[in-house]
Protein backbone atom coordinates (compact mmCIF):
# COMPACT_ATOMS: atom_id res chain seq x y z
CA UNK A 1 0.00 0.00 0.00
CA UNK A 2 1.30 3.50 -0.31
CA UNK A 3 2.73 5.18 2.36
CA UNK A 4 2.85 8.94 0.99
CA UNK A 5 -0.12 10.82 0.03
CA UNK A 6 1.36 13.82 -1.66
CA UNK A 7 4.39 11.96 -3.51
CA UNK A 8 3.42 8.15 -4.54
CA UNK A 9 6.25 6.18 -5.05
CA UNK A 10 7.12 3.45 -8.06
CA UNK A 11 6.67 0.03 -6.79
CA UNK A 12 8.00 -2.63 -9.68
CA UNK A 13 11.09 -4.72 -10.16
CA UNK A 14 10.52 -3.05 -14.23
CA UNK A 15 11.49 0.04 -15.50
CA UNK A 16 9.36 3.07 -14.20
CA UNK A 17 8.32 3.59 -17.48
CA UNK A 18 4.94 4.96 -16.29
CA UNK A 19 4.26 7.15 -13.15
CA UNK A 20 2.15 5.73 -10.30
CA UNK A 21 -1.58 7.34 -10.32
CA UNK A 22 -2.59 10.21 -8.03
CA UNK A 23 -4.54 9.36 -5.03
CA UNK A 24 -8.29 9.89 -5.86
CA UNK A 25 -10.45 11.86 -3.13
CA UNK A 26 -13.79 11.35 -5.00
CA UNK A 27 -14.48 14.38 -7.35
CA UNK A 28 -15.97 13.42 -10.11
CA UNK A 29 -14.63 15.68 -12.28
CA UNK A 30 -11.11 14.26 -11.56
CA UNK A 31 -12.58 10.86 -12.14
CA UNK A 32 -11.73 9.91 -15.79
CA UNK A 33 -8.54 11.31 -15.74
CA UNK A 34 -7.38 9.27 -12.68
CA UNK A 35 -9.08 6.41 -13.43
CA UNK A 36 -7.24 6.56 -17.18
CA UNK A 37 -3.65 6.66 -15.30
CA UNK A 38 -5.02 3.56 -12.96
CA UNK A 39 -5.28 1.55 -16.25
CA UNK A 40 -2.50 2.59 -17.79
CA UNK A 41 -0.11 1.49 -14.64
CA UNK A 42 -1.36 -1.64 -14.36
CA UNK A 43 -0.99 -2.51 -17.94
CA UNK A 44 2.48 -1.14 -17.61
CA UNK A 45 2.52 -3.97 -14.67
CA UNK A 46 0.75 -6.30 -15.87
CA UNK A 47 3.90 -8.85 -15.32
CA UNK A 48 2.91 -8.18 -11.50
CA UNK A 49 -0.67 -6.71 -11.31
CA UNK A 50 -1.65 -10.01 -13.69
CA UNK A 51 -5.13 -10.83 -11.93
CA UNK A 52 -8.76 -9.10 -11.50
CA UNK A 53 -8.00 -9.48 -7.66
CA UNK A 54 -4.48 -7.44 -7.72
CA UNK A 55 -5.95 -4.94 -10.02
CA UNK A 56 -8.77 -4.24 -7.72
CA UNK A 57 -6.27 -4.14 -4.47
CA UNK A 58 -4.08 -1.47 -7.00
CA UNK A 59 -7.01 0.45 -7.89
CA UNK A 60 -8.25 0.63 -4.03
CA UNK A 61 -5.27 1.61 -2.86
CA UNK A 62 -5.27 4.88 -4.28
CA UNK A 63 -8.49 5.96 -3.18
CA UNK A 64 -7.79 8.42 -0.46
CA UNK A 65 -9.94 11.05 1.41
CA UNK A 66 -12.97 12.54 0.63
CA UNK A 67 -15.89 10.64 -0.69
CA UNK A 68 -13.44 7.86 -1.88
CA UNK A 69 -11.88 7.18 1.03
CA UNK A 70 -15.24 5.47 2.75
CA UNK A 71 -15.95 3.95 -0.51
CA UNK A 72 -12.65 2.56 -0.23
CA UNK A 73 -13.15 1.48 3.82
CA UNK A 74 -16.43 -0.03 2.87
CA UNK A 75 -15.27 -1.95 -0.52
CA UNK A 76 -12.34 -3.61 1.71
CA UNK A 77 -14.23 -4.43 4.44
CA UNK A 78 -17.74 -5.79 2.78
CA UNK A 79 -15.56 -7.83 -0.01
CA UNK A 80 -11.48 -8.10 0.57
CA UNK A 81 -12.70 -9.21 4.11
CA UNK A 82 -14.83 -11.58 3.22
CA UNK A 83 -13.03 -12.99 0.28
CA UNK A 84 -15.70 -11.85 -2.06
CA UNK A 85 -13.93 -9.60 -4.12
CA UNK A 86 -15.89 -10.09 -7.56
CA UNK A 87 -13.91 -9.53 -11.04
CA UNK A 88 -12.55 -6.48 -12.64
CA UNK A 89 -15.08 -5.76 -14.94
CA UNK A 90 -17.85 -6.21 -12.05
CA UNK A 91 -15.42 -3.87 -9.87
CA UNK A 92 -15.40 -1.17 -12.50
CA UNK A 93 -18.88 -0.76 -12.69
CA UNK A 94 -19.37 0.31 -9.12
CA UNK A 95 -16.89 2.13 -9.20
CA UNK A 96 -18.23 4.13 -12.24
CA UNK A 97 -21.71 3.94 -10.89
CA UNK A 98 -20.15 5.85 -7.87
CA UNK A 99 -17.63 8.32 -9.11
CA UNK A 100 -18.19 8.42 -13.11
CA UNK A 101 -19.51 12.42 -13.95
CA UNK A 102 -22.65 12.18 -15.79
CA UNK A 103 -22.98 15.36 -16.58
CA UNK A 104 -19.69 15.65 -18.53
CA UNK A 105 -20.87 13.35 -21.32
CA UNK A 106 -23.78 16.08 -22.04
CA UNK A 107 -20.98 18.92 -21.57
CA UNK A 108 -18.83 16.80 -24.04
CA UNK A 109 -21.68 16.53 -26.23
CA UNK A 110 -22.66 19.16 -26.92
CA UNK A 111 -19.46 20.61 -27.55
CA UNK A 112 -18.60 18.05 -30.37
CA UNK A 113 -21.63 19.27 -31.95
CA UNK A 114 -20.28 23.07 -32.56
CA UNK A 115 -16.53 21.74 -32.65
CA UNK A 116 -16.06 23.44 -35.85
CA UNK A 117 -12.34 23.14 -37.47
CA UNK A 118 -12.04 26.37 -39.07
CA UNK A 119 -8.17 27.69 -39.14
CA UNK A 120 -7.53 24.84 -36.79
CA UNK A 121 -4.65 22.52 -37.98
CA UNK A 122 -6.22 18.84 -38.93
CA UNK A 123 -4.46 16.58 -36.50
CA UNK A 124 -5.26 19.62 -33.99
CA UNK A 125 -8.93 19.04 -34.93
CA UNK A 126 -8.65 15.30 -34.29
CA UNK A 127 -7.43 15.00 -31.40
CA UNK A 128 -9.99 17.46 -30.04
CA UNK A 129 -12.50 15.80 -31.86
CA UNK A 130 -11.37 12.50 -30.02
CA UNK A 131 -11.11 13.77 -26.88
CA UNK A 132 -14.31 14.98 -26.59
CA UNK A 133 -15.88 11.82 -28.78
CA UNK A 134 -14.73 9.44 -25.68
CA UNK A 135 -16.34 11.77 -23.23
CA UNK A 136 -19.69 12.01 -24.96
CA UNK A 137 -19.18 8.06 -25.08
CA UNK A 138 -19.69 8.04 -29.02
CA UNK A 139 -18.57 5.14 -30.53
CA UNK A 140 -20.72 4.32 -33.77
CA UNK A 141 -19.68 4.88 -36.78
CA UNK A 142 -22.83 6.70 -37.95
CA UNK A 143 -22.70 9.05 -35.40
CA UNK A 144 -18.62 10.37 -35.85
CA UNK A 145 -19.18 10.36 -39.58
CA UNK A 146 -22.00 12.65 -39.45
CA UNK A 147 -19.90 15.30 -37.04
CA UNK A 148 -17.00 15.11 -39.63
CA UNK A 149 -18.62 16.03 -42.33
CA UNK A 150 -20.43 18.64 -40.42
CA UNK A 151 -17.51 20.17 -38.85
CA UNK A 152 -14.29 19.57 -41.09
CA UNK A 153 -13.77 22.43 -43.28
CA UNK A 154 -16.48 22.16 -46.52
CA UNK A 155 -13.59 22.32 -49.16
CA UNK A 156 -12.13 19.14 -47.47
CA UNK A 157 -14.94 17.12 -47.70
CA UNK A 158 -16.27 17.96 -50.74
CA UNK A 159 -12.81 17.09 -52.31
CA UNK A 160 -13.86 13.25 -50.69
CA UNK A 161 -17.35 13.51 -52.55
CA UNK A 162 -15.77 14.91 -55.85
CA UNK A 163 -12.16 13.24 -55.88
CA UNK A 164 -12.25 9.92 -53.83
CA UNK A 165 -12.17 6.67 -55.91
CA UNK A 166 -12.59 4.68 -53.58
CA UNK A 167 -15.37 6.47 -51.13
CA UNK A 168 -14.52 6.25 -47.18
CA UNK A 169 -17.13 4.29 -45.70
CA UNK A 170 -16.09 3.74 -42.06
CA UNK A 171 -14.83 6.49 -39.18
CA UNK A 172 -11.04 5.53 -39.46
CA UNK A 173 -11.59 5.76 -43.53
CA UNK A 174 -12.83 8.80 -43.59
CA UNK A 175 -10.15 10.18 -40.53
CA UNK A 176 -6.96 8.45 -42.56
CA UNK A 177 -8.78 10.19 -46.12
CA UNK A 178 -9.39 13.96 -44.46
CA UNK A 179 -5.61 13.46 -42.65
CA UNK A 180 -4.21 13.27 -45.98
CA UNK A 181 -5.83 15.67 -47.57
CA UNK A 182 -6.01 18.45 -44.92
CA UNK A 183 -2.27 17.63 -44.35
CA UNK A 184 -1.80 18.36 -47.60
CA UNK A 185 -3.62 21.32 -47.81
CA UNK A 186 -1.39 22.69 -45.03
CA UNK A 187 1.77 22.07 -46.68
CA UNK A 188 0.38 23.55 -49.93
CA UNK A 189 -0.77 26.73 -47.88
CA UNK A 190 2.76 27.24 -46.25
CA UNK A 191 4.65 26.45 -49.53
CA UNK A 192 2.22 29.74 -51.09
CA UNK A 193 3.28 31.68 -47.77
CA UNK A 194 6.99 31.53 -48.35
CA UNK A 195 6.96 31.75 -52.20
CA UNK A 196 7.71 28.32 -52.60
CA UNK A 197 7.42 27.06 -56.11
CA UNK A 198 5.08 23.79 -55.96
CA UNK A 199 6.14 20.62 -57.64
CA UNK A 200 3.99 18.42 -59.93
CA UNK A 201 1.46 17.07 -57.26
CA UNK A 202 -1.99 18.55 -57.52
CA UNK A 203 -4.10 17.17 -55.05
CA UNK A 204 -4.53 14.44 -52.85
CA UNK A 205 -7.74 11.76 -53.84
CA UNK A 206 -8.61 9.05 -51.12
CA UNK A 207 -5.12 9.25 -49.55
CA UNK A 208 -3.41 9.35 -53.57
CA UNK A 209 -1.31 12.45 -55.36
CA UNK A 210 -2.92 12.93 -58.28
CA UNK A 211 -0.10 14.09 -60.75
CA UNK A 212 -0.42 17.49 -62.88
CA UNK A 213 2.20 18.30 -65.59
CA UNK A 214 5.43 20.22 -64.06
CA UNK A 215 4.93 23.95 -64.77
CA UNK A 216 7.76 25.52 -65.85
CA UNK A 217 9.45 28.59 -63.64
CA UNK A 218 9.41 31.64 -66.02
CA UNK A 219 12.63 32.90 -67.02
CA UNK A 220 14.36 35.46 -65.45
CA UNK A 221 16.61 36.76 -67.78
CA UNK A 222 15.73 39.97 -69.03
CA UNK A 223 17.13 39.94 -72.66
CA UNK A 224 15.17 36.24 -72.96
CA UNK A 225 12.37 37.82 -71.66
CA UNK A 226 12.05 40.53 -73.22
CA UNK A 227 12.63 38.63 -76.67
CA UNK A 228 9.64 35.75 -75.61
CA UNK A 229 6.97 38.81 -74.77
CA UNK A 230 8.02 40.92 -77.86
CA UNK A 231 7.57 37.71 -80.32
CA UNK A 232 3.78 37.18 -79.12
CA UNK A 233 2.86 39.72 -81.37
CA UNK A 234 -0.37 40.15 -79.50
CA UNK A 235 0.54 40.16 -75.29
CA UNK A 236 -2.14 38.79 -72.88
CA UNK A 237 -3.21 42.42 -71.53
CA UNK A 238 -5.41 40.87 -68.78
CA UNK A 239 -2.65 38.37 -68.28
CA UNK A 240 0.33 40.54 -67.84
CA UNK A 241 -2.06 43.44 -66.17
CA UNK A 242 -3.06 40.53 -63.68
CA UNK A 243 1.01 39.56 -63.03
CA UNK A 244 2.21 43.47 -62.83
CA UNK A 245 5.04 43.20 -65.58
CA UNK A 246 5.62 45.91 -68.12
CA UNK A 247 3.39 46.29 -70.72
CA UNK A 248 6.63 47.04 -72.92
CA UNK A 249 8.89 44.02 -71.82
CA UNK A 250 6.86 41.97 -70.09
CA UNK A 251 9.20 42.07 -67.00
CA UNK A 252 8.05 43.01 -63.47
CA UNK A 253 9.28 46.11 -61.17
CA UNK A 254 8.77 48.85 -63.48
CA UNK A 255 5.60 50.30 -65.58
CA UNK A 256 5.99 51.51 -69.64
CA UNK A 257 6.50 54.86 -69.18
CA UNK A 258 9.82 53.67 -67.35
CA UNK A 259 10.71 50.83 -69.11
CA UNK A 260 14.77 51.07 -70.10
CA UNK A 261 14.33 48.69 -73.40
CA UNK A 262 12.98 50.30 -76.33
CA UNK A 263 9.34 51.24 -76.86
CA UNK A 264 7.69 48.68 -79.22
CA UNK A 265 5.66 50.33 -82.43
CA UNK A 266 2.09 51.59 -81.15
CA UNK A 267 0.82 51.69 -83.83
CA UNK A 268 1.94 48.11 -85.21
CA UNK A 269 1.07 46.97 -82.26
CA UNK A 270 -2.92 48.22 -81.99
CA UNK A 271 -3.11 47.55 -85.56
CA UNK A 272 -3.14 43.57 -84.77
CA UNK A 273 -5.00 43.91 -82.01
CA UNK A 274 -9.00 43.61 -82.19
CA UNK A 275 -11.84 46.08 -80.91
CA UNK A 276 -11.83 44.92 -77.47
CA UNK A 277 -8.33 44.33 -76.84
CA UNK A 278 -7.63 48.20 -77.60
CA UNK A 279 -10.14 48.98 -74.89
CA UNK A 280 -8.48 46.64 -72.36
CA UNK A 281 -5.13 48.13 -73.11
CA UNK A 282 -6.41 51.71 -72.72
CA UNK A 283 -8.10 50.80 -68.93
CA UNK A 284 -5.11 49.19 -68.48
CA UNK A 285 -2.54 51.88 -69.42
CA UNK A 286 -4.98 54.69 -67.51
CA UNK A 287 -4.81 52.35 -64.44
CA UNK A 288 -1.08 51.63 -64.70
CA UNK A 289 -0.60 55.86 -65.06
CA UNK A 290 -2.85 56.28 -62.12
CA UNK A 291 -1.40 53.98 -59.93
CA UNK A 292 2.27 55.65 -60.86
CA UNK A 293 0.85 59.37 -60.25
CA UNK A 294 -0.35 58.17 -56.62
Amino acid sequence: MPTDVTSPTHRSSQANIVVEPEYFDGTKQKFASWFSQVQLYIFSQRRDIDTDEKKIVSTISYMRGGAAGPWADTFIKNDLDTGNVGTWAEFRVQLEAMFKDVAAKGVAREKIEVLKQGNKKIDDFFMEFETLAAQAELTSDDQLIFLLEKNVRVDLVNMIYDYSVSFPETYNEWKGTLLRIGRFREERDERKESNYAPGAESYLSNGSMIQTPQTQTPTTDKKTSLESFRRSGQPDIKGARKKGVCFNCGIQGHFRRDCPEKSWNAQALIQGLTREQCKELQRALAEMDMTYDA
